[in-house]
């Protein structure tokens, strides 16, 4: 337990450190305070309470996405970056397990992001409180923005001071400056009306401002971007930053899809009411994080009962064990002595491979789930079945010795994003011929997105610093 805590607090500590922690929290500020103007455009006839909640749906949505890629900087910053650097293979030459390495990880970055979580949801409460403005005549809240600015105002100061004075890291001193004086800003202002006059905290932190469904809200969304960090943390074992964030996208757009995707997608393929299996093997691989989303009831008026929240925090605990043991696994298995590629990878290679090998592996997981259509039970359906595995494992073989450098993968690839950029050329006279319309065929335009896919692909392996790479 020593060991954990020690790596925890060590991971804590310098990703708070890191200047694009201190960033990412800026950056949230200016987007949070964009969405008091932007949402005072909603075509209700009770203008004033659509723009408020479209306020809330926006500014939730803020908190998630920030969150997520805040959560891939660091994860890659603290896992990654270590084993790449070998400082990884340091610690665990030492008594320490791998278990207790990535557990620790995950507590240390976990922290940092909670910190960022509260922090920057202050700001979005205080932004709830200033209302949106729908029209010039509406007054505006200077409470909120003097009280506000002067919070981050003195945290900057403080951190600056501290830094010139002791010596004190400027990033770590004004995010936990941040968390006083903000702390201390929401609290006075809860107090204190438009016209600078006294409010009691019930009309602030009541239905009208800050309601309690949408304290919830937000314990809700937290958990969903803790969930996004879980799968960062899983990913950052084996692949680097942009795989990661591309990762954590595909998650986060297929989380949120997956109740469509279920009972929409199957019926859609199989071309009858029956769900495919395949597809509902998805449903419990990948998290629901609908069910994280308050966004529907906050627009409903609907509340939360405990019941139902203590069953989504059950769940959210139930998935984070299950992502804790799969980054576990991954890197109990991750080579650390060796030279890895990815510290001398160039990015276009590093980038291009890793969506190589996740077509493949989609390409072979849709075979796989074919095999469970009765529909595909016929000599069609197993040569089709057939070609894709075989397409699979062909196409992850060449992507990985493309990763590797080899000479003969980027030939491979070179030809087929040659043979479609000429499909292109072989499809333009016809193209132009109908003047680009929206008639143009289906298959016309699968041709243009797969010879645009090709020319993206001649282009990165044309580089001098890609061609370097192979030998």
């Amino acid at each position: 337990m020593i060991k954990f805590w020690s790596i925890a607090k060590n991971t804590f500590v310098q990703t708070i450190r890191q200047p694009i922690f201190g960033i990412m929290i800026f950056l949230t500020f200016i987007m949070l305070v964009l969405n008091v103007p932007l949402s005072g455009w909603t075509m209700s006839t009770d203008y004033d309470a659509s723009d408020q909640q479209m306020l809330q749906s926006v500014g939730l949505s803020t908190l998630l996405l920030m969150g997520m890629i805040t959560a891939v900087f660091c994860s890659s910053a603290s896992i990654c970056k270590e084993i790449e650097d070998k400082t990884a293979l340091t610690v665990i030459s030492k008594p320490v397990s791998r278990a207790v390495f990535v557990l620790g990880k995950f507590g240390g970055i976990v922290a940092a992001i909670t910190l960022f979580y509260y922090i920057v949801s202050l700001g979005f409460l205080l932004t709830i409180r200033h209302h949106v403005v729908p029209a010039a005549s509406s007054p505006i809240d200077w409470p909120v923005i003097v009280i506000g600015c002067i919070a981050v105002g003195l945290s900057l100061l403080l951190a600056a001071l501290g830094n010139y004075t002791f010596g004190w890291s400027f990033i770590s001193s004004t995010v936990i400056s941040l968390v006083g004086f903000l702390t201390a800003a929401l609290g006075i202002v809860a107090f204190v009306a438009k016209g600078w006059t006294y409010v009691p905290f019930t009309d602030t932190f009541g239905p009208a401002n800050i309601s309690n469904q949408l304290l919830v809200g937000m314990f809700l969304i937290y958990m969903a971007v803790i969930v996004l960090t879980s799968v960062a943390i899983a990913a950052s074992t084996r692949v680097g930053q942009i795989m990661t964030l591309l990762i954590c996208m595909g998650v986060l757009v297929t989380g949120s899809m997956l109740p469509w995707i279920v009972a929409q997608l199957g019926p859609a393929i199989t071309g009858s009411e029956q769900p495919v299996p395949g597809i509902k093997i998805l449903g419990w691989v990948l998290p629901q994080l609908t069910v994280f989303y308050p966004l529907d009831a906050l627009a409903k008026g609907r509340g939360y009962n405990p019941a139902l929240v203590g069953t989504i925090t059950a769940y959210f605990g139930c998935y984070v064990a299950g992502l804790l043991g799969i980054a576990v696994g991954l890197f109990q298995t991750r080579e650390l002595a060796a030279q890895g590629s990815s510290s001398s990878m160039p990015g276009i290679v590093s980038l291009f491979s890793g969506l190589g090998r996740i077509v493949a592996a989609v390409v072979g997981v849709a075979a796989i789930a074919m095999l469970t259509m009765p529909a595909s039970h016929n000599t069609i359906g197993f040569v089709t079945i057939a070609i894709m595995l075989v397409f699979a494992a062909v196409a992850w073989i060449i992507w990985t010795a493309f990763s590797t450098g080899k000479k003969w993968a980027w030939w491979i690839i070179c030809v087929i994003s040659v043979v479609l950029v000429a499909c292109w050329i072989l499809l333009l006279p016809q193209i132009w011929a109908q003047k680009l319309r929206i008639t143009v065929p289906l298959s016309q335009v699968q041709i243009m997105l797969t010879a645009i896919v090709g020319t993206v692909l001649l282009l990165g392996l044309l580089l001098p610093k890609t061609r370097r790479h192979f030998k």
